[in-house]
């Protein structure tokens, strides 16, 4: 289908995800850690289907009380970003089982960003699977802080995820329109209808994360098929060159989400081991 974007274009090929983004009504704007770590991507919301889901694993039933978002990844907040990079490897995507289908809740995504200082400012590119979805899809999403549209989109980009396959994520400012663009091997997928110049505040920063909403979700990816990250940089000036990032540390915020250096600083695996 054809989405209508925010500022009156067309970009033919783009699913709009209805759904705005559930926030956590004790999660303060100003809430940094992560900025927007906290604010992203699939904080999912849509009917449960289990059936057809390809698993590797049996299902973790979901915990309609520790729904939360949490990170497998590093981010660079030591230099002023103005474009972020990054190639994935696709892996399937295990959500939790609820069998209640209380909260619709489940999601988990993967995704490179460029995220402003405060809570909510972001935008990123990567692949996700939402409750509903028996695969992931690619995405791009964006927001000016608000949570709400046309401040904010999420756009689902059907055909690019393919089990196994990589593929090179970009988000990059231009100088010269003031917008972010999003692009997927090297191909230009949009961009925000909106300048992040009046919308975020300062610095921006580069995040590579692993993300999930329910306790019981999975990050892409397992101990014998890893997710592999690879190619990351990023650029600090308008226009720049590519670098690679700084201030970078692995982290993750559940003992069974897993990661490792391949090559620091440009190359690492995420994982679920449970």
């Amino acid at each position: 289908m054809t989405f209508i974007g925010a500022g009156g274009g067309t970009v033919a090929g783009q699913v709009v995800d209805p759904r705005g983004p559930l926030v956590s009504p004790s999660t303060p704007k100003t809430f940094r850690v992560g900025v927007c770590c906290l604010i992203s991507a699939f904080l999912a919301l849509g009917a449960l289907v289990m059936a057809g889901q390809a698993a590797v694993r049996a299902a973790t039933n979901c915990d309609d009380g520790d729904v939360w978002n949490r990170f497998d990844g590093n981010r660079s907040d030591a230099q002023r970003v103005y474009a972020v990079r990054g190639k994935i490897r696709d892996r399937k995507i295990n959500l939790c089982l609820d069998p209640g289908n209380t909260d619709n809740d489940s999601a988990a995504s993967i995704w490179v960003m460029v995220a402003g200082w405060n809570a909510f400012e972001y935008a990123q590119v990567g692949y996700a699977r939402i409750a509903g979805m028996a695969a992931p899809q690619a995405f791009i999403e964006y927001n000016d802080g608000e949570n709400v549209a046309p401040g904010w989109a999420r756009i689902f980009l059907p055909g690019i995820w393919a089990d196994a396959a990589q593929h090179t994520y970009v988000v990059d400012y231009s100088g010269i329109t003031g917008k972010l663009y999003f692009s997927i091997d090297g191909l230009n997928k949009g961009s925000m209808p909106w300048s992040p110049d009046f919308e975020w505040s300062t610095p921006w920063e580069g995040q590579f994360y692993a993300e999930t909403w329910d306790l019981g979700d999975d990050v892409p990816g397992v101990a014998g098929a890893r997710a592999d990250w690879s190619l990351l940089a990023v650029q600090i000036a308008e226009p720049g060159t590519w670098v690679n990032p700084e201030g970078e540390q692995l982290t993750s915020d559940l003992t069974a989400y897993k990661n490792g250096w391949t090559v620091w600083p440009t190359a690492f695996q995420t994982w679920t081991q449970r």
